[in-house]
Parts: structure tokens; sequence; C-alpha cells
């Protein structure tokens, strides 16, 4: 199953809301800002970013599996590298032909054979459980040495050959193999026993029969005595083996034809022998590679290990390594110019010191060091690393630093001299010159908002106190504090801050809804007005560029460019949002954000105190005069109403005057639903298609027949344990708000929901349960919403068997399902820049965002007919599409939608004529009501008169 994150709406599809800033229509605005997003996509960790005089810098943990294998000449010293994989990496052997590479990718336990110009050979995956522990060859197979005691044989084209299993009396002890050799028909084995009722053990060299099947009756042939390393066959046929204790290593030479011939050699000091060729042993010893021959006791060096890792395996000429950069040791600095090119990347050696050390927070100073804190909450400290790229890391361990347990360190700023350390609540200045900390004190501050040290060293701090924001320069020698100046009258909250500045800014103040640059002459200047900027997400870094630019850090870890133009050049579009929105609305309206205009929304559900989606707020903001030029709303209820207040325009004259939207492109009932008196007030640009779902066998398109049909199955549950007000509201919703003035229709349909729903919302079903019983027969109807031609075909075939009905409800009783608009657009009569406003809706209609709906998995189909002809071809793209779905403990094979499947299913939506309507309001009303009913705490009676009431009530209030 392809991984792919999917949405699956099978009952209401809950709006993800987006967080803004509230409306703004100062004229005084001096800036407004275009972006562009320079996100990075990391291959390890982000620990931090930060910029500096134009170009970005990215610190990064590398990962644990990051593998490099290298070759050394060890005649010339040259080095070449090649990437073999960046992940899932465990080891590497070397033979006389052939680099085995052992790894884990996608869960599997690959072994890739390849020959000694990287050429794959052939790769085989081992058994789930079993891990590779050694190869060796001879002339025309391999063998892999596995963790379970077993060998397994290949030739040297891949073909299996046979498997040996090494079995060994299990008594007190268990033995296992760690290391083989082979020779002639005989495979020799390196073991170690374990004893469990000393806690001891012995390592044993023994000798298996490849056609016995056993090992020879001589089973013990040597002690090696200490920790064994490795065994392999010298030139001469003298089994080596090396091995080690807390000192030194030891060479013996075997020789199996006259196992009283040992010859022992020792070497003081070596801390791996690696290998073998010509009679000459390649080992570590003090971070170098020697080439020791064992037959005239001498040694040549033949590499520098340095800084490096882990040496893998050797030849007659060269030093084989692989590298594992352990992301506790290594850290890479990577810098890149403002159009994302990369200038050059770095990587930073964390001593054993310091591997323990939580790293965070980065700048880079004038001098071009990099700076960043590190704290050891188990040790109670905390320090400074400033890295140069000549000299390396130098670490600066500070005194008197409270950690206050579990609180948060941060580095706020930092230059040559100085370095602004802060926790939770208090504020440190560390001299690197001094080698001292200070806790800096700011009389009746009740909490340090930032601060940043200036170029002639002045400390610059911004804090509350008594509700208010102030800014106060402090000398760094003497700690005494200058004169405060009150920057705004509200509170300070934590997002604001004080940043660095440059040649034109002595420092920046983000700061409420605006970035303010103090110049060197100390007069301030309005930078940013960030609610008209069209740029939403909050900044934790900026650096004034050139050119009027401006680059940022996210608080996401992104870069962004955001460009200065002069205000006047771009116009703004206010446009509130009833009832939230999914987050591909807000997504795409921040891109649309730009050059020509400046979209600034306001989330009316921010303000839902009541369950009406904000609509409170909204019709406040029209009595005071600040309606918006474009309302959205989910639902189309409430649009209508609007309508009839006359508080929306006509659509019908845009549509026509414009040379790119035509009518007869788009789903013709679609405009039909949104019109009124002939004209057009709303459009929608996506829809999602609500039924009420069943095998075809058990369907009727009416309640009344639907109701027959369920009674003679006779099951309790046959829509499967949900509640009785989820029941309610389909039905209510997939009807017009008329249906409400019906006694009888709405006796209808609480009857109904009380008899097939269960009362208490904590009977219902899990998810999982609720699909598994589908798919077992057990639950014969679904209250269904279908976002896409997928998520379609994977409610049919996984939980339907491929035989699903529409056998939905509608007063009219003509449609088995119901249309329900996404998110509806219209643009208001008070609006002073209609054209504009309109501009921004029809963007809703282009290719550019009907194509990409089906992008947005589960979130509607597209209003634009060759849009949905596109959607409908994605689904049956085998690179893209899902074709497994899992249900219970096993995957469902679901396939991919049929092309008689897409033409049904396209004439279904464009022959609908039934809208879906989710009033918030008046389904809160009916929650409310119904509840009582559900739970034997008011007859019928008296309920539906409630709801007509309350109902009646909220709609004259509206009108």
């Amino acid at each position: 199953m392809k991984k792919k994150s999917m949405i699956l709406s099978f009952a209401l599809i809950a709006g993800v809301v987006f967080n803004s800033c509230q409306s703004n229509k100062s004229e005084k605005n001096n800036y407004s800002l275009t972006s562009t997003d320079l996100s990075f996509v990391q291959d390890s960790d982000v620990i931090a970013n930060t910029i500096n005089n134009g170009l970005i810098y990215s610190l990064s943990y590398i990962d644990d599996y990051n593998a490099d294998m290298l070759s050394f000449d060890k005649s010339n010293m040259s080095k070449t590298a090649d990437k073999i994989s960046k992940e899932g990496i465990i080891n590497l052997f070397y033979t006389e032909n052939y680099n085995i590479i052992y790894s884990v990718d996608d869960e599997k336990n690959t072994v890739s054979v390849t020959d000694l110009s990287d050429k794959l050979v052939f790769s085989v995956i081992l058994e789930k459980d079993k891990q590779l522990i050694d190869v060796c060859e001879d002339e025309n197979s391999i063998c892999f040495l596995c963790d379970d005691n077993t060998v397994t044989r290949y030739s040297d084209t891949g073909e299996h050959l046979n498997d040996y299993s090494f079995n060994f009396e299990n008594n007190d002890t268990i033995k296992f193999v760690s290391d083989i050799a082979e020779k002639s028909d005989y495979i020799y084995c390196l073991a170690t026993e374990y004893n469990y009722n000393d806690d001891s053990s012995k390592n044993f060299l023994m000798k298996y029969s490849e056609e016995k099947c056993e090992f020879e009756s001589d089973t013990e042939l040597y002690d090696t005595g200490n920790n064994i390393d490795s065994i392999f066959f010298d030139s001469s046929d003298n089994l080596v083996i090396s091995s080690y204790d807390d000192s030194c290593a030891y060479i013996d030479l075997y020789n199996p034809e006259n196992a009283a011939d040992v010859v022992k050699k020792e070497i003081e000091g070596v801390t791996h022998v690696y290998g073998e060729q010509s009679g000459s042993l390649i080992y570590e010893k003090d971070g170098k590679i020697y080439l020791f021959d064992i037959y005239s006791d001498s040694s040549e060096e033949i590499y520098n290990t340095e800084d490096e890792v882990l040496i893998s395996a050797v030849t007659s000429d060269d030093v084989v390594r692989l590298s594992f950069r352990n992301n506790t040791h290594l850290l890479e600095l990577t810098s890149k110019d403002i159009d994302g090119n990369n200038i050059s990347s770095e990587l930073i050696t964390v001593s054993e010191k310091y591997v323990n050390y939580l790293i965070r927070d980065m700048y880079v100073l004038k001098n071009g060091d990099i700076g960043f804190v590190a704290a050891d909450y188990d040790k109670g400290s905390v320090c400074i690393c400033l890295y140069n790229k000549n000299t390396g890391a130098e670490w600066f361990e500070l005194s008197g630093f409270d950690m206050q347990d579990e609180s948060n360190i941060s580095l706020v700023s930092i230059n040559e001299e100085f370095a602004v350390i802060r926790n939770m609540k208090d504020l440190y200045l560390y001299s690197f010159i001094q080698n001292k900390t200070d806790s800096v004190f700011v009389q009746d501050a009740t909490e340090i908002i930032s601060c940043c040290v200036s170029d002639d060293n002045k400390l610059n701090l911004l804090y509350n106190k008594n509700d208010s924001l102030y800014l106060s320069e402090f000398n760094t020698e003497s700690l005494m504090a200058g004169s405060e100046k009150k920057i705004q009258t509200v509170k300070g909250t934590s997002e604001d801050m004080i940043i660095s500045g440059n040649k034109d800014y002595k420092f920046f103040l983000n700061v409420g809804e605006q970035l303010i640059g103090v110049r060197v002459d100390n007069k301030e200047e309005v930078l940013i007005d960030w609610s008209v900027s069209g740029y939403k997400t909050s900044i934790n870094n900026i650096n004034i560029l050139e050119g009027d630019k401006f680059l940022c850090v996210s608080d996401d870890n992104r870069f962004v460019v955001l460009e200065k133009t002069q205000a006047g050049e771009q116009k703004v579009i206010n446009v509130g949002v009833l009832g939230g929105i999914p987050s591909c609305y807000s997504d795409y309206t921040q891109s649309k954000s730009g050059s020509e205009y400046i979209v600034n929304l306001k989330d009316y559900s921010e303000y839902d105190q009541n369950g009406d989606a904000g609509i409170g707020q909204f019709n406040l903001d029209i009595v005071s005069g600040n309606t918006p030029d474009v309302i959205v709303f989910r639902g189309a209820a409430d649009i209508d109403l609007y309508r009839e207040k006359n508080l929306l325009v006509s659509l019908d004259s845009f549509i026509d005057s414009d040379p790119e939207i035509k009518k007869e492109d788009y789903l013709s009932n679609i405009f039909e639903m949104n019109t009124t008196d002939a004209k057009l007030y709303y459009i929608t640009p996506q829809v999602l298609l609500r039924t009420i779902s069943g095998k075809s066998e058990n369907s009727e398109n009416t309640i009344k027949g639907l109701t027959e049909n369920i009674s003679n199955y006779k099951k309790e549950f046959p829509f499967g344990k949900i509640s009785c007000s989820q029941i309610l509201r389909y039905l209510l919703s997939v009807n017009s708000v008329d249906v409400i003035e019906n006694s009888e229709c709405i006796r209808e349909y609480l009857e109904f929901s009380k008899k097939y729903g269960v009362s208490d919302p904590e009977d219902e079903l899990t998810m999982s349960d609720y699909y598994e019983g589908i798919h077992n027969n057990q639950i014969q109807f679904m209250i269904s919403s279908f976002g896409g031609f997928e998520n379609y075909n994977i409610i049919n075939k996984a939980l339907f068997d491929g035989n699903v009905m529409f056998c939905g409800v509608s007063a009219n009783e003509k449609d088995a399902v119901a249309l329900e608009g996404l998110f509806s657009m219209a643009i208001t009569n008070e609006s002073t820049c209609k054209d504009l406003a309109w501009k921004y809706i029809r963007s809703f209609l282009s290719d550019d965002y009907q194509n990409g709906i089906s992008d947005s998995y589960g979130l509607g189909f597209p209003v634009k007919l060759s849009a949905l002809d596109c959607a409908a071809k994605k689904a049956q793209d085998k690179n893209l599409a899902i074709s497994e779905f899992p249900i219970g403990n096993k995957n469902i094979d679901v396939g991919y939608i049929s092309d008689n499947e897409i033409e049904t299913l396209i004439d279904t939506i464009k022959n609908c004529n039934t809208k879906c309507i989710q009033n918030p309001k008046i389904m809160s009303i009916l929650d409310e009501e119904a509840k009582l009913y559900f739970s034997d705490e008011s007859d019928i009676d008296a309920t539906i008169s409630s709801i007509k009431n309350k109902v009646s009530i909220y709609i004259n209030e509206i009108k």
C-alpha cells in the first residue's frame, strides 16, 4: 500500500480553522510585502536556522545511518568517495572479490553484493528476524553467517545453493558463532560459549564438515582465550585468528593440518584488526592504520584516521571504509544564499564531553563565527560554542547560571565579546573576555520579552512593566540601566522581539503587528505592517537585505524573503470567513496574496462562543461598517439569509464580462443551485457528495422505502452504533430549511433517528470497528460523504464489495444524493473594490486551483468539467492512487476506479439537484432540543414545537 495521507470523510467533514490576524483597514500603512518561500528539505534533524548579511545558515544533526564509502589509496593517500546510502546501512564486508553491503531498507534485511568497482552483482533479502554477522567466499560461492547460527550459501551469480545450521548441545550453556572462514569442504567457525551458572564465557575454534553437515568429533579445536575479533585464511593456508584484551591485540597463525604448530604475535595498543592480504595484517592503533607484515613483524603506516569514524575493510592496495556519522558527535553546518543555492557545508565535531548537551539557537557573528548554546540538564551546565571554520569549535562553560530545573534555555543574542542567555524568566550576560556570567535585573519588570547586544556593546532590552512594553539600554560593563522608553500602550507578548541591526539600523523591534526599525539617529521607522502583509506565519529572526528585501526565519524553520514595496502599489481585499475553512483554502489564499493585491483574512470562528461559527461578531461588523469585501461560508444557508438582506452582489455581470470564465465549462447544476430569481450570488469551487450508502440489494431511494427495507432485516442498529443526532443531522442537512416548518417531516426524522441510533455518543463504535462491521456485512447502511473519485473507490470496494448504491433521502424524493459545497464565496455590496474582489474569487474557478483539488484527498470534486476529468485520471494513476485499504488486521485490495464507475459517478454529480445545507446555528438548535427527546426527557410533540419556535426566532433575528 502506498504511503499517502488519507482523509476519509464518511460523516461530517470538519473544517480546519485557519488562524489569522484580524482585519485592519488603516490607510497609514507604510509598506506591504510580497513573499517568496525558501523552505529547504533537510536530510537530518534541524537544530537551528539563522541569517547574516544575506546568507542563510542551518545547523543540523547528521543522521545515524548516513553512510559514505571511501577508498584510500595507500600509495599516494588520495581519497575517492561514493555515497552508498543515506539510511539503513548496518555493515560493510570485504572479501577477495566483492564488497558486501548489509542494510535495512523499508524494514527489509537487504544484502547487496557488488564487485570491487562497486557494480551490483546480486542482492538477497534475509528472513525477517535474521541479522548478518559475517561473510566468506570460495572460488564460486559466497556464504552469509546470520545471528541464529545459520549459514546460507549463494553462487557468485546470486543463485541460492544450500543452508547450514550449527546445532549445539543446549544444557547450562549457549554457543553462538561470530565469524567464519572456508577452506576445502570445511567451514571454520569462531564460537563463544556462555555459561548461565557462573556468568562466564569461553571462545573456541570449531570445524564444520559441509559434506556431513555436522561438526567434526574434535569440536573444540582451539581455545583462543581472549575476546575474539575475527578469523580468515592467509595466502599460506594458515588460519589467522585475531583476538584482544584490555591492552593488546593477539595474532595467532593456526595450521589446520598441524594443530600443534601455532605462531603467536602480540601487538600492544591495537584497537581493531581489519583483515589480511598477501601476508600483511591491517590494524588500527592510535588513530592510524598500519600494514603489519605477519612474517617479518614490521609495520608500515598507511593512513591517519584523524577524526574519521570507522575503517570497515581492506584490500592489498587501499583501505575501504564505511563511515557512520553519529548524530551525537557530528553536526552539519550548511550555508545558502537567498535563492537557495548551496554556498558551503561544514562538519562540526562535538567532543565527548559535550555529546549529551542539548544544542539549540544559532547566530552568525560579525566576524563570521557561528555561535550556539548547549545545555546538560542533568549536570546543570550551560555552554556557549563558537565555531570558526579554520580553528574549529571552542566551548565556554558558563558559571553562575541558574538552570531552574527543567526550564528552557536559549541564546538570544551574541557578538564577539558578549552572549545573552535566558531561561524561562531570567536573563544572563556572559563575557568571553572576562569569562564571567552576570544576571541582568530590571526593576519592576514582570517579564523580559527579548534583547540584543548592539555593535557598541549596549544591551537593549524589551520587557513588560505595568502592563506596558518598554525598551531600555543597559551598559554591559556596569549593567546599569539607561532611560526607559514606552513602546506601546498594550502589554507585550512572547512573540514580540528585538533584533540586532545592520549598518542602517541600530536594531529592529517586531512588536504587535509592526516591524519597527530604530535608525542610528534613534528615529523610528515602521517597516512592515504584518496585518496587511499577506504573510501570517510568525517570524523569529529578520535580516534587512539590500534592495528593500527582508530575509526572515519563520517559527516552522523555514526561510522566507519578503520584499518591501511602497504603500498604494497594492490594494487590500478583506475576506471574512464563517464556519472555519479547510487548509487548502488558506494555503491558496496566501499564495494569491501578491503584488496585485493583499488578502487580509479574518476568521470569525475565533469568536465562536455559542456554536454560531462567529455569526454574532460578523453581524456586529456589518452594523459598525466593517463589512468585508468577500465573505466565505461553510454551507449555504447563511448566505441565502444574507442575500435576502441585500448584502450580496450578483456575480452574473462579472462572469459575463470575464474573458476566461464561461459557465458552460462548469457543472451547470452548481450554478443553478446558487441562483435565486435568475441571479447568481455566490460560487462554490468544490463539492462533496452526501448520501446514505448501502449494498445494491439493500437499497431504496425514499425514507419510506428505506424504513421498510431496514425493518425487514430486523437489525437493531442497521447503521451501526452511531448517535441519533448524527442521523438526524444528515436527514435535515440534505433538505432545505423549509422542512423545519413541516411538523410531520420533523416527526418522521426524529422517530427514525431515535429508532436506529444510540442516544449516548459514548456508546458509538470506533471508526475502525465501524468500517469492519460494514465490510463484514454486520452493518447495512452508512451515512457517507464522498470527497473524490479515489475516496469513492475505497468506500465502494473496501466496505461494500464493489456493490455500493446511493440510497439517501431528500424531501422531493428525486435525488438519492445531495451536493455540499466545501465552502462558498460571495462579494458584499459594501465592498469598495468589487472588481478586485472578483479577481480573487474567480481565481478559485481557474485551472490552477481546479486542477489541484484532486491533490487534496477527500476534500471535494472540482466544479470545472475539465478538472473533473483530470481528477478522475489521477484516481486511475497507479503511481498516485491507493490500491489497498486496511480493514481490521488485513489490507483489502481495492484496485483502481474503472471507467464505468467514473462515468456513473460524474453523471450522478451532474444530475444532482439537491443542495446539502448545514447552517451551524440551526444544527446547534436541533442538537440541543432533539437530545432531550432521544434521552426521553421530552416527548416528540414538545420537541417539534420547541425546534420550530427557536429556528423561527433565529431566522427573524437574522432578517
